[in-house]
């Protein structure tokens, strides 16, 4: 089913813009106090930069950036994976404090940003399952 905010071009540039400030302002404090690898720290900041400047690029109207790793980009199965894990976090603490709407607007935000992920990443897979039958 298609998520609520899925047209909100806009929004779910903000809510991506938003994961990678958390990710920019906790992940040091918490390889510094041991509770994260700074290898996990800087693949979860380069995917979440991805997820983020492609949706900034589809709010300007601006090309893709590229998504290949050694570029800096991640893959869409590396965008999925990291937003789900954001997903099923802001979702608990949406729901930890039900009044607040804000909340519960950007966990719709992340819960969109991952559908669109996994709907990209089925595409990806039947594109290259076509190209496969006709080689």
């Amino acid at each position: 089913m298609r998520p609520r905010l899925a047209d909100e071009l806009q929004l779910l540039a903000d809510a991506a813009a938003h994961l990678l400030g958390e990710r920019e302002a906790k992940y040091p404090a918490m390889v510094a106090a041991g509770k994260m690898s700074q290898a996990d720290a800087d693949t979860g900041t380069r995917t979440m930069r991805a997820v983020a400047e492609q949706w900034r690029a589809m709010v300007d109207g601006t090309p893709a950036p590229d998504r290949c790793a050694c570029c800096g980009g991640a893959s869409y199965r590396e965008q999925r994976d990291t937003l789900i894990a954001a997903s099923s976090r802001t979702a608990q603490i949406a729901a930890n404090a039900p009044d607040d709407t804000r909340k519960a607007d950007r966990a719709a935000a992340v819960a969109a940003l991952l559908w669109h992920a996994e709907t990209a990443l089925a595409a990806e897979r039947a594109c290259w399952s076509v190209h496969a039958q006709a080689a």
